[in-house]
C-alpha cells in the first residue's frame, strides 16, 4: 500500500503507529503528521547532508506536508496519484 510503505521508509516506524492510513485518497486535508520526524530531516540535522526526493509522494499533498517542508531540499514528482 503506498501510503503505509511511505510512512514507514521515511519515519523508520511502523505505519499504523503514526495513524496514517494504508493508502491516502487525493480528497483529505492532512497528511503525514507533523510531529514525526522524516529520515530528511533527521540527516540534515545530525549530519549535514543535503537531501532530494523523486517519484510519488503520496504523505499528504497540501502544502504543509510536501517534501519541501517536510526536510528534502529537492524534489522532482508528483504529490499524489489516483
Amino acid at each position: 500500500v503506498c501510503t503505509g510503505s511511505r510512512t514507514s521508509l521515511m519515519t523508520g516506524r511502523q505505519f499504523p503507529r503514526t495513524g496514517m492510513p494504508g493508502v491516502l485518497p487525493s480528497t483529505v486535508n492532512f497528511g503525514l503528521p507533523l510531529n514525526e520526524t522524516t529520515i530528511a530531516e533527521q540527516l540534515k540535522v545530525s549530519a549535514g547532508y543535503a537531501t532530494g526526493m523523486v517519484g510519488k509522494w503520496h504523505l499528504g499533498q497540501r502544502e504543509i506536508y510536501l517534501p519541501g517542508n517536510r526536510g528534502f531540499d529537492y524534489y522532482l514528482g508528483i504529490p499524489y496519484s489516483d
